[in-house]
C-alpha cells in the first residue's frame, strides 16, 4: 500500500503510525420454536444463536511491518416470546465483540511504547 505514491504521501500527512484491519462476522447459528401470526395478533417463542468472531491486524507504518494480531469472539442467544406482538430480545453478540477487540487493542497498542 505504501508503494503507491498517493496513499504514501497522505500518510505522511497526517503522521500516521498504526494502521488497523478489522475482519470478521456475527453469524446466525441454530434456531428453534414456531410462530404463528394472524390479524388478532401472534403467539409463539423463537430462539436463535449468534456467534461473532472478530481480528485485528495491526501495522506499524514507521517500521513499515505487521506488529501483531488480536481476536475475539462472542456468542449469545435470543429469544422471541409473542402474545399478541412479537417481542425480540437480542442478544448483544456484535457489542461484545467489539468492546472485547477494543480492550486488546487498547491494552497492546499501550503496552508497545
Amino acid at each position: 500500500m505504501l508503494q503507491q505514491q498517493p496513499v504514501a504521501e497522505k500518510m505522511l500527512a497526517l503522521k500516521l503510525e498504526y494502521l488497523i484491519w478489522l475482519d470478521g462476522s456475527t453469524v446466525r447459528t441454530e434456531g428453534a420454536g414456531s410462530m404463528a401470526c394472524s390479524f388478532n395478533g401472534c403467539f409463539g417463542f423463537g430462539t436463535w444463536g449468534h456467534d461473532a468472531n472478530y481480528e485485528a491486524t495491526i501495522w506499524d507504518f514507521t517500521d513499515q511491518a505487521e506488529v501483531g494480531q488480536v481476536n475475539t469472539s462472542a456468542s449469545g442467544q435470543s429469544y422471541m416470546p409473542a402474545v399478541i406482538i412479537p417481542i425480540p430480545i437480542i442478544a448483544p453478540v456484535q457489542g461484545a465483540a467489539c468492546d472485547g477487540i477494543g480492550d486488546q487493542l487498547l491494552e497492546f497498542l499501550s503496552s508497545e511504547y
